[in-house]
């Protein structure tokens, strides 16, 4: 399928559907997932590798879901939220997703965060590899992209389980926040998927 062959376009992220893993499970993010956002946002260990500031109030969360919500309204790449598969609440872990969507060339960036207390245990690889299979499948991309800071080893080794390849380093690439009054920019290392790469690697 190419992206212009893909179906309704504009409607991926207005009606983002949930994407269900054997542990996981990837839903639209909603406003009353505030309180669980702001439990992964206001931990340093997670916000120290993001491009956005560490949260200092539930407020923050509720921005950042605010601008989530609507990003979905005006068909923008915006994050799933990630949920352990059959959990009793439902809750938010982490998010998952598409910073970023060159249609033209049919080439996205993808973004993860997740809950420290879930770190090392696969969630993060399985939710990247959810994205993927729908970045091929349903949007028609040619090319995944993902960038990490050098500093950041484990969403490196994320990129590489789901079956990325490292390209290099982009130097002074992006203006990271460490807290809302203090920014610098930092060197990234670029991975990428191929759709050829993908369709390769699948079982059969």
């Amino acid at each position: 399928m190419s992206v212009q062959s893909a179906p309704d376009l504009d409607k991926f992220f207005t009606d983002l559907p949930c994407l269900e893993g054997e542990r996981v499970c990837l839903r639209p993010l909603q406003l009353t997932d505030a309180e669980a956002v702001y439990a992964y946002g206001q931990d340093i260990n997670v916000a120290r590798y993001t491009s956005w500031p560490q949260h200092e109030s539930i407020e923050d969360a509720k921005r950042f879901l605010h601008r989530v919500t609507e990003s979905y309204r005006a068909g923008e790449p915006s994050p799933w939220g990630v949920c352990i598969k059959n959990s009793s609440d439902g809750r938010v872990i982490g998010t998952a997703g598409f910073l970023n969507w060159n249609r033209p060339h049919a080439r996205a960036e993808i973004g993860f965060a997740l809950d420290k207390s879930f770190w090392g245990q696969g969630f993060t690889t399985e939710s990247v590899r959810l994205i993927i299979r729908f970045g091929f499948e349903t949007m028609g991309l040619n090319r995944i992209e993902g960038l990490c800071m050098v500093a950041n080893r484990s969403s490196a080794r994320v990129m590489e389980k789901a079956g990325m390849t490292y390209e290099g380093i982009l130097r002074s690439h992006q203006r990271v926040a460490i807290t809302k009054e203090d920014s610098r920019y930092q060197d990234m290392k670029i991975y990428s998927i191929l759709r050829s790469d993908w369709e390769a690697a699948k079982p059969g």
